[in-house]
């Protein structure tokens, strides 16, 4: 074989080699992984629509736990106030102090403060009483239908016998029911 055929081979060679890298590098790997992305995409949403298909299956036991869901939620929102009003928490307070034989002495108010769908007011109710009395009034405290309470801390002395009692409590009331009421005011 002559020097020129040679050459002629090993450069038809080396454009071969070269067609087939440029064709790997620019056109079939950037497609290569757009194809797996692709299948990646499709067996995500097949895994989502198989869950679906899942859900429509049971959507009458769907839609019964969100009907439960919905009556929880209301039962819950019902059983918090739906504003602080300050003297009816003093008239609570003072009543669970004599139905257990505690004397009230103070309510302190602090500062309202709004969160998102609730509002807070800090207070502290300073009283004198026997332990058990104290407790009790306590335990009722808590257990308040009309007004939900949150025992903050507790802060006695214990003087012959009698507490003197400083008790720090949050009440809570919602904001539910508040934004009609503003848009109607707006309006008007």
């Amino acid at each position: 074989m002559s020097k020129e055929t040679r050459q002629l081979i090993l450069l038809l060679i080396l454009i071969t080699i070269g067609l087939a890298y440029g064709y790997y590098s620019y056109l079939f790997a950037p497609k290569w992984t757009e194809i797996q992305e692709l299948q990646r995409f499709v067996d995500e949403r097949q895994s989502r629509y198989t869950t679906l298909l899942g859900y429509r299956e049971k959507s009458s036991s769907l839609e019964w736990e969100v009907a439960q869901r919905e009556k929880e939620y209301n039962n819950l929102r019902d059983q918090i106030p739906q504003m602080i009003d300050k003297p009816e928490l003093v008239v609570d307070l003072y009543t669970f102090a004599k139905i257990n034989q505690v004397q009230p002495q103070t309510v302190t108010f602090e500062s309202l403060e709004t969160m998102d769908t609730y509002v807070t007011q800090s207070l502290t109710f300073t009283c004198l009483g026997t332990q058990q009395g104290i407790i009790n009034m306590i335990n009722d405290i808590q257990r308040s239908e009309g007004q939900r309470f949150n025992l903050e801390r507790l802060n006695f002395t214990n003087d012959k016998g009698i507490l003197h009692g400083e008790i720090h409590l949050i009440a809570y009331a919602s904001r539910v029911g508040e934004e009609p009421q503003a848009k109607n005011a707006q309006s008007r």
